[in-house]
C-alpha cells in the first residue's frame, strides 16, 4: 500500500525516517519507543552531512510508546498497520533530480528492510508526506513522479514502465533537452549544439536522437533512455533520465561558463562512465574582481556568484571551442561503449 498524504502520517506498527540528520535511517519502535540506527555505524560522514542537508527532516528522538498514541488527534494522524516507511518530500524534492534521490534512497530501504530495523517479511506499507504540489505529480498516473515511485514500491510491475531484463548497450547518442529559459540553449546556439551532435554520431555511424524530456511521459523516458549508449544534456533535472540507461553507458554533462555541480558526477555511483564540460563563453559576474578575477575562487565562496554562474535567468551561448571540446568528450564516450560492445551494435 502506499499513501501520499499532505498533512503528518503516522502509523500504529513502526516509523523509519529516510536520511535523518545523524544517521542513514532510523526506525522507530511503537513497542519499546525505542530509535534504532543499524546503518549508522556503516554510513560515511559525508553521506550523513549529504542527506542532513536534503533531506530536511529533524534529528530524531527518543520517544516513548505512548508518543504515537498522543498524536491521534482528529483528523491530523491517520494509522496503518504493519511495518512502515515514512518518506517526506519538503522543499528541496520540488527538483526532479533531488527527488529522484530521495526516491531511490527510498529503494534501498525497501530492499533491505532488515537492514533498517523491519522483520524478515519487509515493509508492509509507503507513507509518503509531500507539498500539495508534488502530492498532485505523484497521484497523477502519467506523470514522472508517479511512474519512478511507482517502479520503486511496485517492482513486480516493472515490466510494464521498461524492460523486464537489463537492457543492452547500444551505439545510439541521446540529446536531451530541457523546456523552457531556464538553462537552455539560445536558439542560434541550440541549432549548432544539435548539429554537431548528429555529425558526431553520423561520422561513428551511430544512431542519433533528440528529445525533450518535459514533454515525455515517464514510461517514454525510460524506453529512450533505456535504447541509448550516450547521453548528453545540460546540467539540470532532465538528467535525471540517465538512472535508466543501460549499465556501461555514458553521460556527457554540459555546465554553463563557469559553473558545476556534483549531482551528477561520477554517473551517481551507478556504473555510468562520466565526462563533462563547461561552455567557453558567458558573462562575469559584476564583482568578480574582488575574487582576483578568479571565477572557480568566486563560485565557491559567493553564493550570489555562484547563482550567477548557474545562468538560471538567461540563455547559454555555443562557440566553436565548445565544440572542439565536445568532439573530444564524445570521442571518449563513444570509445568507451565500443571497447563494451565490440563488434556488436
Amino acid at each position: 500500500m502506499v499513501c501520499v498524504h499532505a498533512p503528518f502520517c503516522v502509523r500504529s506498527a513502526g516509523l523509519v525516517f529516510l536520511a535523518t540528520g545523524t544517521t542513514c535511517g532510523a526506525y522507530v519502535s511503537r513497542s519499546s519507543g525505542r530509535v534504532l540506527a543499524p546503518l549508522g555505524a556503516a554510513c560515511g560522514s559525508s553521506i550523513e552531512a549529504w542527506w542532513q542537508r536534503e533531506a530536511e527532516l529533524p534529528e530524531p528522538e527518543q520517544k516513548p510508546a505512548s508518543w504515537l498514541t498522543t498524536l491521534a488527534d482528529g483528523d491530523k494522524v491517520h494509522w496503518w498497520e504493519g511495518e512502515t516507511v515514512f518518506l517526506r518530500l519538503g522543499p528541496a524534492s520540488r527538483s526532479v533530480a533531488h527527488y529522484a534521490t530521495r526516491i531511490l534512497f527510498l529503494h534501498q530501504v525497501l530492499s533491505n528492510p532488515m537492514a533498517y530495523g523491519a522483520p524478515p517479511g519487509g515493509f508492509s506499507n509507503v507513507v509518503i508526506v509531500a507539498l500539495p504540489e508534488l502530492a498532485r505529480k505523484l497521484r497523477y498516473r502519467r506523470s514522472w513522479h508517479h511512474g519512478l515511485l511507482a517502479a520503486v514500491v511496485y517492482p513486480a510491475l516493472a515490466g510494464s514502465v521498461g524492460a523486464a531484463a537489463p537492457p543492452p548497450l547500444r551505439r545510439k547518442l541521446l540529446y536531451v533537452t530541457r523546456s523552457g529559459g531556464q538553462r537552455t540553449f539560445d536558439a542560434p546556439s541550440e541549432a549548432a549544439v544539435g548539429a554537431a551532435l548528429a555529425g558526431a554520431a553520423a561520422s561513428a555511424g551511430w544512431a542519433y536522437e533528440r528529445v525533450a524530456m518535459a514533454a515525455a511521459s515517464f514510461r517514454e523516458q525510460v524506453e529512450v533512455a533505456a535504447g541509448a549508449g550516450v547521453m548528453v544534456g545540460v546540467h539540470g533535472a532532465q538528467l535525471a533520465a540517465s538512472i535508466f540507461l543501460p549499465s556501461g553507458a555514458v553521460l556527457v554533462e554540459i555546465f554553463p561558463h563557469h559553473f558545476s555541480h556534483r549531482l551528477y558526477r561520477g554517473g551517481c555511483g551507478s556504473g555510468l562512465k562520466y565526462v563533462s564540460m563547461s561552455l567557453a563563453t558567458g558573462d562575469e559576474w559584476a564583482e568578480l574582481g574582488r575574487y582576483g578575477g578568479d571565477a572557480a575562487v568566486c563560485v565557491a565562496r559567493d553564493a550570489a556568484c555562484r547563482d550567477h554562474y548557474r545562468s538560471d535567468d538567461r540563455p547559454l551561448v555555443w562557440g566553436a571551442g565548445d565544440a572542439a571540446v565536445l568532439r573530444e568528450r564524445l570521442a571518449l564516450a563513444f570509445g568507451h561503449v565500443v571497447a563494451r560492445t565490440g563488434t556488436g551494435r
